[in-house]
């Protein structure tokens, strides 16, 4: 009997959700993360994704394209935020779904 050879399991693509949200909402975006990937996704948050040095305008719009999914944090003060607004819309154009929670 001959051994058929064994098939590797190939990794999954990595999902990918960008998290924007206004500078007051870091808490909760940082909780949102956490259980995100703890179903698995990868996530992409300004707090651990940016380093010093980075163009900001640059790296957040590299996180928007290769994102799956973005999710735009809106409360009271964020509605009033260029930076949340610009986020979502750029996100508009690169997705067909925008969630807002």
């Amino acid at each position: 009997m001959t051994k058929s050879p064994k098939k590797h399991k190939a990794k999954p693509a990595s999902y990918v959700v960008f998290i924007s949200h206004y500078s007051e909402d870091i808490w909760i975006a940082e909780q949102i993360d956490k259980q995100i990937r703890a179903l698995g996704a990868t996530t992409w948050l300004d707090t651990k994704d940016l380093k010093g040095g980075d163009v900001l305008t640059d790296e957040i719009i590299r996180g928007i394209t290769s994102c799956n999914e973005a999710l735009v944090l809106v409360s009271p003060k964020s509605v009033k935020s260029q930076w949340v607004a610009t986020r979502s819309e750029r996100s508009r154009v690169k997705a067909n779904v925008l969630r807002q929670y």
